[in-house]
């Protein structure tokens, strides 16, 4: 909802042009993102945004809290692996896990 908001600014909430809306949402950076940092999509339509490690720690007033311990800026859903080659691998199943 908040690519379409931000997307309909850009556009003056031209709503009825529906290639020109998709346009604008396909080239919407999300700034005040709730996961923090700049949210894009990529070619596929698909989130690329900073992936976080954490770790469960307990705070000072005793509550249990994630806290970062790393960083992965950028990632998207192929994550190093070439788009095209990754796309032509088998679906995941027993005994595809994945391209090594």
């Amino acid at each position: 909802a908040m690519w379409v908001a931000e997307a309909l600014k850009t556009i003056g909430a031209d709503a009825e042009n529906r290639e020109r809306l998709l346009a604008a949402v396909r080239a919407t950076t999300l700034t005040g993102s709730p996961l923090g940092a700049p949210v894009s999509l990529d070619a596929y339509g698909n989130p690329v945004y900073d992936a976080f490690i954490r770790r469960v720690v307990r705070r000072p007033d005793g509550k249990l809290w994630n806290a970062p311990i790393e960083t992965y800026p950028r990632v998207d859903q192929f994550w190093g692996f070439e788009p095209e080659a990754y796309m032509r691998q088998p679906a995941y199943s027993r005994a595809f896990q994945g391209p090594r």
